[in-house]
Parts: structure tokens; sequence; C-alpha cells
């Protein structure tokens, strides 16, 4: 197991039961040299900068040149003379908030205590710091990097406080991490309530899809049930029509049947008598053939068929689906808009057909989705367009106020805009009536 802990980033090989304590010892034993005043090996106190660099604490400095005489101001660590008639530069801010930074992180924080424990069990594991040495070096200086500035956010040595960052705030390298530790943490809380707020909404948008589909599903049924009605009534209808015809013709056909029969019938008496008188000498038959021949003749009768005896097959099926079609859209209402319920406001009612909207008083539970219009009281047509010319009739009611017009599909939906092209709306007002 390969555990990583950087703090004042240092390098270190653990292979034995060394506590926290011990290592943290050393990086604030080191820290604490850096940020002691030469003369008293104190803290700075009220640390003064002079002209060579170098700082002491303000008691220090001062006692140092009493001892010398005030005619001698120089440096007690490089004997540096100093041509200010003051004998120092000026305060050393940085190096006044740096110490204060380092006395108040002294006491061990929580993060530590836990880690020391971290250490204790895994005490015969090999713990490895930066992957690099020189992660934890100043570039500039090449000393170890101790300090955080506050002011500009970024990891300096005890070098850089005196040139780069005067008068800046600090703190440790491990203060700076836990701060930032906790913000890191503190954004991935607010990510994880955010997913769980999320979570949340979807489950509810997933109930009201399904509920969408349901109550959907069954005004489908319902519009399709009244057309198959209808378009059952126009069957039955035009095969009672057929029905009607088919009886018409057949009883006709029947009439013109038995006429045959009769005809028949008085034809084969008439053939009797005729054969009786063919029976007759030659010269006698001869003699009353043309007599015979007319009378025959005048019994032979006219037994065509009727005109259009026939069904009338074209006037059941000849364009059937389009007069069907025709009167169709004589009981269908026609709406020229559609309103899509998905982007009306809540306190917004639909009716079932989706033609007709009002203000219903009551704020209904629907999801927040994207379409949908939050801050004022809009819903939109279902269907949109990119060029050509439209008009609609639209029926306002006795409203007071109303607004009716064209938006653009990308026009605000969650905020506060106006309604006016620049924003996306093309619009007919109607307030305090006019």
């Amino acid at each position: 197991m390969r555990v990583g802990y950087q703090h004042f980033h240092l390098q270190l090989i653990y292979n034995g039961p060394v506590g926290f304590e011990r290592i943290e010892g050393v990086v604030m034993a080191s820290l604490e040299d850096e940020l002691s005043c030469p003369v008293c090996r104190e803290l700075f106190s009220d640390p003064l900068l002079l002209c060579c660099g170098h700082s002491f604490c303000r008691s220090c400095l001062e006692e140092s040149w009493r001892e010398r005489g005030r005619e001698e101001r120089r440096c007690p660590l490089c004997r540096h003379q100093n041509q200010n008639s003051r004998g120092f530069v000026a305060p050393n801010l940085a190096l006044k908030n740096l110490c204060e930074a380092f006395s108040k992180d002294r006491e061990p924080t929580d993060d530590l205590n836990n880690l020391t424990d971290v250490l204790q069990v895994n005490r015969e594991h090999q713990l490895l710091g930066p992957r690099s040495r020189s992660q934890g070096v100043c570039p500039e200086h090449s000393q170890r990097l101790q300090l955080y500035c506050q002011d500009d956010e970024q990891l300096v040595c005890v070098e850089c406080v005196s040139q780069l960052h005067h008068s800046h705030t600090f703190s440790s390298v491990g203060k700076a991490a836990d701060q930032r530790r906790d913000t890191i943490r503190s954004i991935m809380r607010t990510l994880a309530d955010q997913l769980d707020i999320d979570k949340i909404l979807c489950g509810e948008t997933l109930g009201h899809v399904k509920a969408q589909a349901a109550e959907t599903e069954t005004q489908i049924k319902e519009e399709f049930e009244k057309l198959h009605q209808f378009l059952r009534r126009e069957e039955e209808m035009r095969i009672a029509a057929l029905r009607e015809e088919e009886e018409r013709k057949r009883w006709r056909l029947m009439e013109k049947i038995g006429e045959m029969d009769e005809a028949a019938a008085t034809l084969e008496r008439r053939a009797e008598l005729v054969e009786l008188e063919m029976g007759a000498d030659d010269v006698t038959f001869l003699q009353t053939y043309k007599d015979m021949e007319q009378r025959v003749r005048a019994s032979v009768l006219d037994h065509t068929l009727d005109a259009g005896a026939l069904i009338d097959v074209s006037k059941h099926m000849g364009n059937v689906r389009f007069r069907v079609w025709e009167r169709m859209r004589r009981i269908a209402p026609y709406y020229p808009v559609v309103l899509d319920p998905n982007t009306a406001h809540r306190f917004l009612h639909l009716s079932e057909d989706l033609s007709r909207v009002w203000d219903s008083g009551t704020r209904a539970d629907v999801p927040e989705n994207p379409e949908r219009f939050y801050e004022y009281e809009e819903v939109l047509g279902s269907e949109g367009f990119c060029s050509g010319r439209r008009g609609w009739e639209v029926e306002v009611g006795g409203a007071e106020i109303w607004i009716v017009g064209v938006a653009e599909e990308s026009c605000e939906r969650k905020g506060k805009c106006k309604t006016v092209p620049d924003e996306g709306f093309w619009v007919i007002h109607h307030r305090d009536g006019r």
C-alpha cells in the first residue's frame, strides 16, 4: 500500500514507528529558525528591514545601536553601514504578518491528528512524498516552499516574502492546504446535494411523464373511438344503400323473368296452331303464308334488359375515401393553433384538446422542465415555422388583459424579459380596455 501525504512539500521515507508529531516538529522547527531574530533567537517582534536586506527585532536593533553609539549604525550581522538617518529602511510588515501566522499555526489540527492515526496503522508501509524534489522548492530562490501567500494564492519561500510579497498575508502550507481541501470538500458536497436534488426532480419528472403518457393514451383512444364510430356509421350507411339498390334491381329482373315465362307459354300455344295450319296442302299454305308470317312475328316481344339494370358501382366506390374525409371534416373541429402543454406556465390551464388556455388561479404540479415558462404566464404553440406568411383567428373571450403573438424558440423562459422584438417577441397587447 502506498500512502502519499504532502505537507510543507517534504520528501520522506517511512520505515518505522515514527509519529507524525516528530515529522511536524522537524518542519516547524526549520521554519521557526527562518523566522527568528539573529540577535535574540526568538520569533521576530516588530521586525525592521535594513538596507542590506537583513531584519531584526526593533528592540534588539535599538539595543545593539545603543551599545555602539548613535554614530555607528551598522547591521549587527553583516556590519553594513546604513545611510538612512533613522538607521533602517522600513518596518518589515510582511515578516511581521508571517510570524503572527506561524504563531497561530503551532497548534496541531484535527487533520494532523488524523494523519497520526493513519501512520500508526500503516507503520510498516512506505510513505512517499512529491514525485519530484523540485515540486517543493522555489524555482527562483531554490529554497523550500514553506509559506502560502493568501493575496497572490501561491506557494512562496522565506526569501519571496521580503522581495515580492511585501505587506501580504501569509499562512503555513498546511493551513492553506487544509483550507483549500475544505473548499474542495464543500464544492463536492454542494455538487452531491445538487445531484440529489436533480435526481429527485428527475424522479418527479418520470412520474409526470408516466401520467402524461397514460392520460394522452386515454385521450387518443377516445378520439379514435369517435373516428371509428363515424367510420362504422359511414360503412353501415353505404352498405345499406348498396343493399337497397341490389334489392330494387333484383325485383325488376325477377319481374322481367316472369314476363318472359308468360311470353314463352303464349308462344308455345301459337306454335301448336301454326303447326296445324302448316299441315294444309301446299297451294293452301302458300296462299295463307303472308298472313301466317305476320301473326307469328306479331307474337315476338322485346325482352332486352332495361338500362341501369346493373349495380352502380362507381356511385358506391368512386372516390370513397375523399368523400368520407370531406364528411369527417364537417364533424371534426379544426384548430389552427395547438398549444404545447410542456411550455405552459404553472398557473395556466389547457383544455384537453389543447386549443384553449386560461388562468386557473392554482399552481399545477408539473416539472420545471427547460421548455416551460417560469416567470410569466405564457404558453407556446406546438408547431413552429421558419418562413412564409401566417395568420390566425383567436378568441380572447372577456379577458381584460391578454397578449397574443409569436416568439422565437430561443426566447427567455426562466427569467424576466420584455415582450419586444429585441428579446424575440412580436405581440399584440390588450390592457385597460385598449
